[in-house]
């Protein structure tokens, strides 16, 4: 199994979208994978479809916005205008915390390292650590609530 992590900032703002399974948001993302010498970002298209993600993209991230995302890749192959064959890499995001401070969101000091998956076992199914383990609906229900979003999402890491 493959699981990518990225923190980048939106290229655009989101764009909610239907289609035949039902709605979901598409971004871009701009990743800096440069050196001081020779500065440099990749862009990833990245689409997410729960109910809880897309709420959370829609009102809280905009162009510029930094996020922090958790997803799978995908890849799509296409034929471009002069007539190549290209792959373009996609993520869908299944964990997505926006890091901008102006909103009290999440310092990614806060998200420890390897928190969901630990391990791939060769029937290619994962071992969860479901003690640490940070979810969308861990986050929705810490967000709810009164209080400094941060301190609670380190309460559920038992920090």
């Amino acid at each position: 199994m493959k699981r990518l992590t990225i923190i980048g900032h939106l290229g655009a703002d989101p764009q909610l979208r239907t289609g035949p399974k039902g709605n979901y948001v598409t971004f871009s993302v701009a990743v800096y994978v440069g050196t001081k010498d020779n500065d440099k970002s990749d862009w990833l298209d990245v689409s997410c479809g729960s109910e809880m993600l897309i709420e959370t993209v829609m009102k809280r991230c905009k162009k510029g916005s930094k996020v922090y995302i958790e997803g799978f890749p995908t890849y799509a192959i296409y034929t471009t205008r002069d007539g190549r064959t290209a792959v373009s890499e996609k993520v869908f995001a299944n964990i997505l915390y926006p890091l901008d401070k102006k909103d009290n969101a999440i310092n990614v000091d806060s998200i420890p390292e390897h928190n969901t998956v630990e391990e791939v076992t060769t029937d290619k199914t994962a071992s969860v650590n479901t003690e640490s383990a940070v979810t969308t609906e861990n986050v929705a229900n810490t967000e709810s609530s009164d209080g400094n979003v941060e301190d609670k999402i380190n309460k559920l890491f038992g920090k």
